[in-house]
């Protein structure tokens, strides 16, 4: 199997000429990414066809978004500002930590971030509950099932049976596996990267659905998302990105396709919502 990256990515991202341009930030606080932009001027140095060969279609914006999304997880410490969920205050980056706090992610390419291929389905949701399963020096397998039935059941998402392994399952089958982890667990935070990409009509309604209900249950939801209508159905506020920097905060409500088009293009004041 080929390294996926040295290999450009698939999707919008990629040969279409688009680079993502919206994400929606529900509760940040101050998290800038300058590190991020550290990052992509040192790869950029290598030059426009070098970078798109290594990493795919990234830009100042999309490492932006990454930057916001892995400092919610704990995946990297934030250069200034604070990161709290629930509020805990996460002190030291770590996802240990924010694990704990109640946050949990749905990755934007799950083969390459969150997937061990030859691992069971079980496997996989056994690791989110290890503290709960653990049986002495091994676990209790019975329990890893239970789990997985009652997240299932919950969401409604009907995932595949929980003994097949990932490198047998289509992609998007390996993205109801994450969705089922979860949107059907217990999360405060949940910080979902593209969650519709490779879902059919009738499963993207549903995982849209659970997003909304997450979302009035009290839960903090942060969604990253390159589609328009997706993003003013289920956003209260949507920041709105030009050139690797927020430009704008906007209420859906009182805000229009246009106007965040204007923005992601760079052609709009700053705004934020009120």
């Amino acid at each position: 199997m080929s390294d996926p990256r040295t290999e450009s990515r698939s999707g919008a991202g990629s040969g279409s000429g688009r680079t993502p341009r919206l994400c929606v930030l529900i509760d940040a606080d101050n998290v800038p990414a300058s590190y991020a932009e550290a990052i992509f001027e040192e790869i950029a140095a290598l030059g426009e066809a070098s970078v798109r060969r290594i990493y795919g279609d990234w830009s100042a914006t999309r490492l932006n978004v990454w930057a916001r999304k892995v400092a919610a997880l704990g995946l990297v410490a934030p250069t200034s500002g604070s990161v709290t969920i629930a509020g805990e205050r996460l002190d030291r980056s770590s996802p240990a930590r924010a694990l704990r706090a109640g946050a949990i992610g749905i990755p934007e390419d799950p083969l390459r971030d969150a997937v061990v291929p030859q691992h069971t389905v079980h496997h996989h949701v056994g690791l989110d509950v290890l503290r709960e399963v653990r049986k002495r020096l091994g676990i209790d397998w019975l329990k890893v099932q239970l789990h997985y039935q009652r997240r299932n059941e919950a969401t409604g998402l009907r995932a595949v049976d929980g003994e097949r392994t990932l490198s047998s399952l289509s992609g998007g089958n390996v993205q109801r596996v994450m969705l089922v982890r979860a949107l059907g667990s217990d999360a405060k935070l949940i910080v979902a990267a593209y969650p519709s990409r490779g879902l059919d009509i009738a499963t993207t309604r549903r995982t849209q659905e659970l997003l909304l209900q997450r979302r009035s249950e009290g839960r903090g939801v942060l969604l990253i998302s390159e589609d328009l209508d997706e993003l003013f159905e289920l956003a209260d506020r949507i920041a709105v990105m030009h050139a690797g920097q927020i430009v704008g905060i906007v209420d859906p409500s009182s805000s229009d396709r246009y106007e965040v088009g204007r923005m992601m293009l760079g052609l709009a004041e700053e705004r934020s919502a009120a």
